[in-house]
């Protein structure tokens, strides 16, 4: 149990410094563009979908990237642009 406590302190404590430096121009964020409500996904007025992008994991990365004064931009796109790589 010690082990995993001053294993746990040894990774926490220099990602504290670390946020000290960090890099605060515009992060890009991208998720995908069918939606997860109620994590991602666009809000609706009158059942139509607007611009924002809202939902709990929107929420989170508020919360984090607002404490560290990182503005970020939330895109969502269709799965097949996301580029993702070849495995196999």
């Amino acid at each position: 149990m010690k082990t995993r406590s001053t294993l746990a302190a040894l990774l926490f404590f220099p990602a504290l410094g670390l946020a000290q430096d960090l890099d605060r121009s515009l992060l890009h964020i991208c998720d995908d563009g069918d939606e997860w409500p109620p994590y991602t996904y666009y809000l609706r007025y009158n059942h139509q979908a607007t611009a924002e992008i809202t939902g709990y994991s929107v929420d989170v990365i508020t919360a984090i990237l607002n404490k560290h004064h990182i503005p970020f931009q939330i895109n969502l796109l269709p799965f097949a642009q996301l580029d993702l790589p070849v495995v196999g």
